[in-house]
């Protein structure tokens, strides 16, 4: 895919994420146990071969600047093309894109959890001879929320919305191969017509020759914050799990090079997803657990996300919860959430009380 350079937006800030994004950026929410969001897209971008990435930044974006820095573990670490921050503007960006020598752009919002080669998605665009193409899934229903949805008949684009009018429209990934001198035209008329390029798509769409791509690996959609925790409990079924962490190549982030996790005597994990860094001396089950968590004697954690290097004090019960970066939770405190709600910890909150 030499020919095709890639663009990531991380400016869009979704509403219903915003205890997640409070001091970060959407890319850099923490995901699966060891990654951040961006990591899975930059990961695909680079087992297809894309040396030319753009990443549109926005509010709070310091910590996904942080994580990805010269973008050398993505192979993006070069004296031509290489990782680029995009601040600002949109449309003032399009002399990026014209000094670039590829002839066309894939774009991809960064709250879609996914990872594939995006080879077939170029020879079907190329076999179609289209303008653009949009890559949509079919094995999951999309919740009711903000997105890309489209209408097809056949494999022809028909239709895009923001909104799932209907039964017939299928949300899309927002992961969109089109020519670049077309990727341009959208971002001139950012502002006057939408709010992003792909806002700007929905409203031109007739104007161009587009084409549905069926993508039929793991995609997830992380827009609000039941999303994210659904989601990430979704990653210890071993089925989805293997889909997305062990199909064509692996998955990339920054490493960390600290110890192997230390389970305690005392201690007992079942079905869950732990990272290195960690100490673990109390009771976890079917929960996702970040690098550097301390787990005290006699605590338990069930169905649970627990962030980077979090303390949970001696015989503390954590149920149907999301803990941030940092949070110290004090010996027998108890915090109760339910599935379709789970409870939600900001970062480096110190817990005394039950909740």
């Amino acid at each position: 895919m030499k020919n095709i350079m890639g663009i990531i937006n991380d400016r869009d800030r979704p509403k219903g994420l915003e205890q997640l994004i409070v001091k970060r950026s959407p890319g850099a929410i923490p995901f699966g146990s060891k990654y951040r969001m961006v990591d899975l897209i930059l990961s695909s971008m680079s087992i297809s071969g894309i040396k030319n990435v753009g990443i549109f930044t926005g509010e709070h974006s310091g910590s996904l600047i942080n994580h990805v820095k010269s973008g050398k573990e993505w192979g993006l670490l070069r004296n031509k093309d290489g990782l680029f921050m995009l601040p600002s503007r949109y449309e003032e960006h399009t002399d990026y894109l014209e000094r670039s020598k590829e002839e066309y752009v894939l774009y991809s919002n960064s709250t879609i959890v996914y990872f594939s080669s995006f080879e077939p998605m170029e020879q079907f665009f190329n076999e179609k001879e289209a303008d653009i193409v949009i890559a949509y899934g079919m094995d999951k229903k999309p919740p009711l929320t903000k997105g890309l949805y489209i209408t097809l008949e056949e494999d022809r684009v028909t239709g895009l919305s923001e909104t799932q009018k209907d039964a017939g429209y299928k949300r899309s990934m927002e992961v969109v191969l089109m020519k670049k001198e077309i990727f341009k035209k959208l971002l001139e008329n950012v502002g006057k017509i939408g709010s992003n390029p792909l806002e700007v798509l929905i409203d031109e769409h007739k104007n161009y020759k587009i084409y549905g791509f069926l993508y039929k690996g793991y995609v997830a959609y992380v827009d609000n914050l039941y999303c994210y925790y659904k989601e990430n409990m979704e990653l210890l079924d071993e089925k989805l799990w293997t889909d997305l962490f062990q199909g064509r190549g692996s998955i990339i982030t920054i490493r960390n090079d600290e110890a192997p996790t230390k389970y305690l005597e005392a201690s007992h994990v079942k079905k869950t997803l732990v990272t290195e860094g960690c100490i673990i001396k109390g009771n976890i089950e079917n929960s996702i657990i970040f690098r550097g968590v301390k787990l005290k004697k006699g605590a338990s954690i069930k169905n649970s996300i627990i962030m980077q290097k979090a303390v949970i004090g001696r015989g503390a019960v954590i149920e149907n919860a999301i803990l941030d970066k940092d949070v110290e939770i004090k010996s027998g405190v108890r915090l109760i959430g339910t599935p379709d709600k789970p409870l939600f910890i900001t970062k480096k909150a110190i817990i005394e009380k039950e909740n």
